[in-house]
């Protein structure tokens, strides 16, 4: 009797860390991490998905703002976390760039990271400081041309980077990439003149409603409701096919649990239908999309093939 007592204490504890070491995902809070500044049309997405799946997930998220090393940094955070889904990552183009701008990459996006979805995708606007004198594209393009120009960006790599280099190719202009840690710091800087121009997101479009800056052209096929006079770079007569707009992904470290990682897509891909998180992304300019972890994986490659040409023929080469 003794031994069957002790045979069932047994079992029962290792049942219990069978139980332990397979708990249900998630059991903690999960570290969302935004490679970029707060403030950044990044940021804001990761934080309005955050909001929405945090409910429905019942986990709470830890918005981390990592910026530095053109988004290195930050992706780096998450390429050596545990690959359990308590800690993932808002990327975007940097991903599938940075190793043609920097001779030096710390990780292999493709191989180094699980990819959840795609979860947004926006046009960019060309912005100028408002005292520069054009208000039209082609007013800019003459008064500016010969001249040495600075145009500001989020970061090295990010997709408001690249667009002002393909802008620069196509237009002639003389502009010096001045890059920032996000975003909004780089705006504040074009709203001061401290830098002329630089292409923003749909999130700070308030600022060309407000006059804080000029508007001169947006990417896409179409104009965008909140800024009805700014037109296409096509009807402003400089057609940037390159420019087809920025992009936002959720991924974690590579290894992840299949199960994990359909948890988290089924949670941010329903967070993208969420009515809430609707308005702000129609108030922002946000496009919902939410892919299968397969089709964002695919996604990711088809950009990597995508923009080593384009790099060609704007001259663009590593540091």
């Amino acid at each position: 009797m003794k031994r069957i007592g002790v045979a069932i204490v047994a079992a029962t504890l290792a049942w219990m860390s069978l139980a332990v070491a397979q708990e249900k995902f998630p059991s903690r809070n999960i570290n969302f991490i935004v490679p970029l500044a707060p403030g950044s049309g990044t940021d804001v997405i990761a934080r309005t998905l955050a909001a929405t799946v945090s409910r429905s997930l019942g986990a709470q998220f830890v918005i981390e703002n990592k910026p530095g090393a053109s988004t290195m940094l930050g992706v780096s955070t998450v390429v050596k976390a545990a690959p359990d889904g308590h800690t993932i990552l808002i990327g975007a183009s940097g991903l599938t760039v940075n190793h043609l701008l920097f001779k030096s990459v710390p990780y292999d996006a493709q191989k180094d990271l699980t990819p959840i979805t795609l979860a947004v995708t926006t046009p960019v606007i060309l912005v100028v400081n408002k005292n520069l004198g054009a208000k039209t594209l082609a007013e800019f393009i003459a008064l500016h041309k010969g001249k040495a120009l600075n145009f500001a960006s989020g970061g090295v790599g990010t997709y408001l980077h690249l667009a002002g280099e393909v802008f620069k190719a196509r237009s002639g202009l003389d502009m010096k990439h001045v890059p920032y840690r996000g975003g909004g710091p780089a705006l504040t800087d074009v709203i001061a003149g401290h830098v002329q121009m630089m292409f923003i997101t749909p999130v700070n479009a308030g600022n060309v409603v407000s006059g804080d800056v000029v508007g001169l052209a947006v990417s896409g096929d179409k104009r965008l409701e909140g800024l009805p006079n700014v037109p296409t770079f096509a009807e402003a007569g400089l057609a940037l096919p390159e420019v087809t707009g920025s992009w936002f992904g959720i991924l974690g470290p590579a290894g992840m649990p299949k199960d994990v990682t359909a948890i988290l897509n089924q949670h941010f891909n329903a967070a993208l239908k969420d009515p809430e998180a609707i308005v702000v992304m129609q108030k922002n300019g946000l496009v919902g999309v939410g892919t299968t972890p397969e089709e964002f994986a695919q996604f990711i490659r088809e950009e990597a093939q995508r923009w080593p040409p384009i790099f060609e023929k704007a001259g663009l080469k590593p540091e």
